[in-house]
């Protein structure tokens, strides 16, 4: 009996010696700091519904793409929160900062809203054979129901390495551009209806 436990004891000190140690995940968010300013205010209240997506995009994985049909995603690297989540709040967060509507309100407030901001995810992934992120969204104004204005925003932006960081990089300058470029639409949409 002593033999067999003390055998045991030490098959178990061995595994533990021999057992690799697990990566911790790198965990990244995406966020723009910039800020538009422009002169028009608008006397309106907008609200940002949920992106639509597939659902892959509705989870914390950074995909990447090796070919037209293998997508997969990084192991040890994933988002804060859900892409799309960032992608509403960083919306939220810039155009509320240009300050050209009286308030700007997220998905679940309550809220009574002149405006909608909705969209629809087209594509946000890191393609290893160019390495670079190609992202794509499409965009509507809506207002009582009636489609005001739509445009789809498209980026291809190169990375700096072939890998989650390198991914990440590229994805924070094309989030800065999009909420540049969501901003002067909506401001041109508004104007001209």
């Amino acid at each position: 009996m002593k033999i067999i436990l003390t055998s045991i004891i030490a098959i178990f000190l061995l595994a533990g010696c021999v057992s690799k140690e697990i990566k911790p995940y790198e965990i990244y968010t995406v966020y723009d700091n910039s800020t538009i300013k422009q002169p028009l205010h608008v006397k309106a209240v907008l609200k940002v519904a949920k992106i639509k997506s597939t659902d892959q995009m509705n989870s914390d994985r950074i995909w990447y793409k090796k070919s037209s049909i293998k997508i997969d995603s990084y192991y040890y690297s994933k988002w804060n929160s859900s892409f799309t989540q960032m992608l509403e709040q960083n919306l939220v967060n810039n155009i509320s900062k240009s300050n050209l509507f009286e308030g700007v309100y997220a998905k679940y407030s309550k809220v009574r809203t002149d405006l909608v901001l909705e969209s629809e995810l087209v594509e946000a992934v890191h393609d290893i054979g160019s390495n670079s992120v190609i992202f794509g969204i499409r965009l509507y104004l809506v207002k009582d129901k009636n489609l005001v204005s739509e445009h789809e925003f498209s980026y291809k932006e190169k990375c700096d390495s072939l890998d989650a960081k390198g991914a990440v990089k590229a994805y924070e300058k094309i989030i800065e551009k999009l909420n540049k470029d969501v901003v002067l639409w909506i401001k041109k949409s508004v104007i001209e209806n």
